[in-house]
């Protein structure tokens, strides 16, 4: 009899500790959640600094950062993580989709950085200045998708960010470093007004939804979201 009761006992304080154990295991509603398939967004990007520059690599006014191997890039609420080298660039694979923040640290940086609207197999390259507890996105170039093989975007279906330069004559804007052409069939707004591209002006930051691939990109519409129009 007693060692029914014992067996009863030691049954009983399993299940209790099973149940216990996968009510702990649930992920907060509010934290990242990697997809099912395993094909989350694959995030690239270039980390650059706020010293005044002539270089044609990055954003105009921006000079890559460069680094010893310490600084790293890490999606919060998840251990995905990985080093900036030594020419600023990084790349994330397999990042949730969802509302996405980046965490720079090291190198004498502490900033975070946050990123909408990412899905799975989207292609997101970046140009991100970081100085101290400061960070923003220069560019924001997306391909919704599969990554191309070396990681990087196959096609430019949206591309966020501050404008660097106007080409009216040759009918081009430049978005950090990528070159977009302006047919004159694109649609060109700031909020309910509609512009003209000699009315687009550098330093405006703009979204620009666009067809192509790898460096030919064109606009089918511009969206100015901010500055003067």
């Amino acid at each position: 009899m007693i060692r029914f009761q014992l067996s009863y006992f030691v049954r009983a304080i399993a299940v209790v500790t099973a149940l216990g154990a996968a009510a702990c295991g649930g992920m907060s509603p509010t934290s990242p959640t990697a997809s099912a398939n395993g094909n989350g967004a694959t995030i690239t990007g270039v980390v650059n600094s706020g010293t005044d520059t002539t270089t044609r690599s990055v954003p105009a006014g921006r000079a890559l950062l460069a680094t010893t191997g310490t600084m790293t890039v890490t999606v919060n609420g998840t251990n995905i993580t990985t080093g900036v080298d030594g020419t600023g660039h990084f790349q994330l694979t397999n990042v949730p989709g969802g509302t996405v923040q980046l965490h720079f640290s090291g190198s004498g940086m502490d900033a975070t950085i946050t990123l909408t609207d990412v899905h799975d197999g989207d292609a997101i390259d970046i140009n991100v200045s970081v100085s101290g507890h400061d960070a923003h996105v220069d560019r924001d170039e997306r391909h919704h998708g599969d990554a191309g093989s070396d990681g990087h975007a196959t096609g430019g279906d949206d591309l966020k960010g501050t404008i660097a330069a106007v080409n009216v004559t040759g009918r081009t804007i430049t978005i950090g470093t990528t070159v977009v052409s302006v047919p004159s069939t694109a649609a060109i707004r700031h909020d309910s007004a509609t512009l003209t591209l000699a009315d687009l002006r550098v330093g405006q930051r703009v979204e620009v939804h666009t067809t192509g691939t790898g460096s030919t990109l064109t606009a089918t519409e511009i969206q100015v979201e901010d500055g003067d129009a």
